[in-house]
């Protein structure tokens, strides 16, 4: 029996031990880790430090981090990992942890999401939303991310609210 297959049958607490909690103020070299934890034991995910540049390296493969250095880099560290682990993994945001200052995302195989989505559709939708790739969840901001180093576009706010 898989965890996927146990998930709808889990209370919301039992639910929420399945998912990585990411604080706010969480090292994002501590959030590398935490995944690492729940990928299948085949798969190396390590966060390593050169110089003042963080980098991830998934079964040796490196990827550096675009760090803002800023609060922001936890989501950016979580966005970068969402596309790293591509094809072979998704996490999704918990929605239960939403408004709070840690937050929840449940590390999943894709086809493992898949099944979720065929068996479960209900259920799935009323726990879990997919990861939005280059949003800020602590700060409801767009950040950079691995694939998407540059320049980030500039708010759409009316005129008057740059003031």
């Amino acid at each position: 029996m898989s965890l996927a297959s146990d998930l709808p049958r889990m209370d919301d607490e039992s639910l929420a031990d399945a998912c990585v909690y990411i604080d706010w103020r969480e090292e994002e070299e501590a959030i590398v880790e935490y995944f690492a934890e729940k990928l299948d034991e085949a798969d190396k995910l390590a966060a390593i430090w050169k110089g003042d540049e963080l980098w991830i390296v998934y079964n040796g493969k490196e990827h550096k981090l675009p760090l803002t250095i800023s609060p922001k880099d936890r989501s950016v560290a979580l966005s970068s990992l969402a596309v790293v682990l591509q094809p072979k993994y998704e996490f999704r945001f918990l929605l239960q942890s939403a408004g709070s200052d840690t937050l929840s995302f449940l590390l999943l195989r894709r086809e493992e999401w898949e099944e979720l989505t065929r068996s479960h559709p209900d259920w799935l939708n009323r726990h879990f939303e997919p990861m939005k790739i280059g949003h800020d969840y602590f700060g409801d901001e767009e950040i950079p991310y691995v694939g998407r180093e540059g320049a980030l576009p500039k708010a759409n706010k009316p005129w008057w609210r740059f003031w």
